[in-house]
């Protein structure tokens, strides 16, 4: 038994010396022979990669490459027309920021600003017609016509009644077109 088996490993050893020499001198394409081999059985065959499928295979490599490509060129356009939006977003918001400051100060400025011609119009309302005439005189024209525009009706007429008449008529074209 030992003696059948040292021939069989030496069978094939010498086997496989022949078949590389006759190989390597291209006697026979032993490679060539082989992928004949086993193209005749069937279901070897579907696990046989040809070199069409290599190259076709490749192409679509190639054209998947390409998409790609695309895909992240396409990508990092949008990336920077998103960091571009997010710039202008912070932008305009800081815009609206400043303006609603700059609306809430001129709103607070108005209200105080009322506050004091209220104030004021009461003070005119608790002087006497001759003596508030004589000060309006002195207020710039915008001003008193809206001093006396607050005042009521009867106090607003007894003080333009004391007023010269040209003044008076100035002011009351004043409060007549507010």
């Amino acid at each position: 038994m030992k003696k059948a088996l040292f021939f069989l490993i030496l069978f094939i050893i010498l086997s496989a010396m022949l078949i590389w020499s006759l190989n390597a001198l291209e006697i026979i394409n032993f490679k060539a022979s082989v992928v004949n081999l086993l193209n005749r059985i069937p279901f070897v065959q579907q696990y046989m990669i040809t070199k069409a499928d290599i190259e076709a295979e490749k192409t679509k490599n190639k054209k998947f490459s390409a998409e790609i490509q695309q895909k992240d060129d396409k990508i990092a356009s949008l990336e920077g027309e998103i960091e571009e939006l997010k710039k202008n977003l912070k932008e305009t918001e800081l815009a609206l920021e400043a303006e609603k400051k700059r609306n809430e100060k001129l709103s607070s400025d108005q209200e105080t600003k009322e506050e004091k011609l209220n104030k004021l119009t009461e003070i005119y309302r608790r002087m006497e017609a001759p003596a508030a005439a004589s000060v309006i005189q002195q207020l710039d024209r915008e001003f008193a016509a809206e001093v006396l525009a607050n005042l009521k009706e009867e106090q607003a007429a007894a003080i333009l009644q004391e007023l010269p008449e040209g003044l008076a008529a100035e002011l009351s074209k004043i409060i007549g077109s507010e």
